[in-house]
């Protein structure tokens, strides 16, 4: 586990980092947290199969502060403004770019673990 603050040319700011692949006891895994920061020229493309190596996927929870965000999927696009709550499945292929009038800022966590697969099939969220 590492903490630390990593710049990502001015775009992201990583608060946390865990790349080990050990056991954990709730079932949990904690991989990456950080903030993207307000930038017109933002935009990230998730292929499906992101993180397939480490602990069978990787969710995605993002809120966004302030501005608006879009994510595209295969099937849909979806608008987030300032106070949305974003949930992201694991092995969604999408991109997500800010708006380029009203730049998001967000912060997010990556995480993967049985214990998500398990909320996740509870609620219904395939």
């Amino acid at each position: 586990m590492r903490m630390y603050m990593h710049n990502n040319f001015g775009i992201e700011r990583y608060v946390y980092s865990n790349t080990q692949k050990g056991d954990s006891a709730n079932g949990l895994y904690i991989l990456l947290a950080g903030e993207t920061l307000p930038c017109p020229q933002y935009r990230l493309f998730a292929p499906s199969g992101l993180g397939e190596a480490f602990k069978g996927g990787v969710y995605v929870l993002e809120y966004v502060i302030e501005g608006i965000e879009y994510i595209e999927s295969e099937k849909a696009c979806f608008t987030a403004g300032a106070g949305y709550f974003c949930f992201l499945n694991k092995n969604c292929r999408r991109t997500c770019y800010s708006d380029v009038k009203s730049p998001c800022r967000k912060l997010w966590i990556h995480v993967s673990g049985p214990f998500m697969d398990g909320l996740t099939s509870a609620l219904g969220l395939k």
